[in-house]
């Protein structure tokens, strides 16, 4: 993932990387993403409301903070549009620029075999997986991985009565998530980074 990040061309693509690797999205959950959705003092995103996703917060950790500090300050003087990832004419990203965007950038660093089977293919799917192993291996519960990937929380009897609280859910992310840029990295996209707890 850092060798993906670091990669990447501009703030735009690191910080739609970041995010993609940091918050669990799904890929049309990304693009419905509005500027208004990212609340970056209290450390929040917003994820609309769709059919498959149960839970519609997303948390930040301070590198990801940073990187969409930085993204919304590169956005806005060309933003013709309130939807949050822009090309850079201002309108939005085209449904796939995403997915072509981690292909191209994964076939440079020999990620991603577009001929191959969809075990070899980089997609944003990937950070999906990625996030999820992350958490998991770190020791978070999985109702909490759940809940943070928007996942349907259905469950056995004894389950429905353990109500999962949100504050503890980001006190558990914070703690679980990983760094990703390298210090050096890091530096060069931070702007006085508020603390997320």
């Amino acid at each position: 993932m850092q060798v993906l990040v670091s990669a990447a061309a501009g703030i735009r693509d690191k910080a739609l990387l970041l995010t993609l690797a940091k918050t669990g999205l799904r890929r049309g959950e990304l693009l419905a993403l509005q500027a208004h959705d990212i609340d970056i003092t209290r450390c929040i995103i917003r994820v609309p409301a769709k059919a498959k996703r149960s839970n519609r917060l997303a948390f930040m950790d301070p590198e990801l903070q940073a990187a969409l500090r930085m993204y919304l300050i590169w956005r806005k003087p060309r933003a013709r549009t309130s939807w949050l990832w822009i090309s850079k004419r201002g309108g939005r990203i085209h449904k796939d620029y995403a997915g072509k965007m981690i292909a191209e950038l994964g076939e440079e660093l020999g990620y991603h075999d577009p001929g191959g089977p969809l075990c070899s293919k980089l997609t944003p799917h990937c950070f999906r997986h990625w996030f999820t192993t992350w958490l998991f291996r770190a020791g978070m519960e999985p109702e909490y991985i759940k809940w943070l990937r928007g996942d349907s929380l259905r469950a056995e009897a004894w389950q429905i009565y353990n109500h999962i609280d949100g504050d503890q859910v980001r006190q558990e992310y914070l703690r679980c998530i990983p760094a990703i840029m390298q210090e050096s990295q890091s530096k060069n996209i931070t702007v006085r980074v508020q603390t997320c707890i």
